[in-house]
């Protein structure tokens, strides 16, 4: 455990990323300059909830891609879904994730629950109150409990 929260205090800079479309309820979609990958981030708001979907951008399989980098790929999604939020001054309760089944170019089922694990670990960092619940279809819900 020690080991980990010496890790969570290491996180890594953010990539570079562009807003490219932006709505006034806070939809948006943007793009991170990753390294020598372009990943795409879609963020729908409605009611408190948000859906957070990313993958390389222009692919319809969202493959392992980010290796080694999960970190820095995280810390900015986190950056900038905080920065439209406030931009908006839209306030969220929730956040849905639907993971990824694709690893190497194959259906992997286990490698959907990795990344479901993984991106909760990150978030009930963030947000230590949190609770995580799985969902159909390879999708978790997390209630912030911040209230």
């Amino acid at each position: 455990m020690e080991f980990i929260k010496r890790l969570f205090k290491r996180l890594p800079k953010i990539y570079d990323y562009d807003i490219v479309e932006y709505e006034a309820d806070g939809d948006a979609f943007v793009c991170i300059v990753g390294d020598d990958i372009v990943y795409s981030v879609d963020l729908d708001w409605e009611d408190g909830v948000m859906d957070i979907e990313f993958g390389v951008k222009g692919t319809e399989v969202h493959d392992t891609t980010n290796l080694n980098v999960q970190y820095k790929l995280l810390n900015t999604i986190t950056h900038l879904t905080k920065k439209v939020a406030k931009k908006c001054g839209m306030e969220f309760h929730t956040v849905v994730y639907k993971s990824s089944d694709w690893r190497d170019g194959k259906q992997d089922k286990r490698s959907a629950d990795i990344r479901n694990r993984f991106f909760s670990r990150y978030v009930v960092k963030a947000y230590p109150n949190a609770t995580v619940e799985n969902s159909e279809n390879n999708s978790i819900t997390i209630k912030l409990n911040n209230v």
